[in-house]
């Protein structure tokens, strides 16, 4: 389902170490969002805490923490990095 636009929307999260989440969309994308420009904004600063950061969900279209903290999953999607094949994969 796409929230009101044709971008993607998120619905499956991972974290990752050093503050950055693994996020599938459902056009079958998978992309890394790197959350740490955003723990010095406001309620973000919270993440810092990293059980708090790790207690990431996804919630409808998008992931949210608990205290309702959450992204715009368009935003999501347009901040994160594509995921590339791990070098040395196999080759053809």
């Amino acid at each position: 389902m796409r929230h009101g636009h044709d971008e993607p929307v998120n619905n499956q999260s991972n974290t990752l170490g050093n503050y950055t989440l693994s996020l599938r969309f459902d056009n079958g994308e998978e992309r890394f969002f790197d959350v740490k420009p955003y723990l010095t904004l406001g309620r973000f600063s919270q993440l810092k805490e990293k059980s708090l950061f790790e207690a990431v969900k996804v919630s409808f279209d998008t992931i949210e923490w608990p205290g309702e903290l959450d992204f715009d999953p368009q935003f999501l999607y347009e901040k994160s990095e594509p995921a590339l094949e791990e070098a040395g994969g196999s080759e053809e």
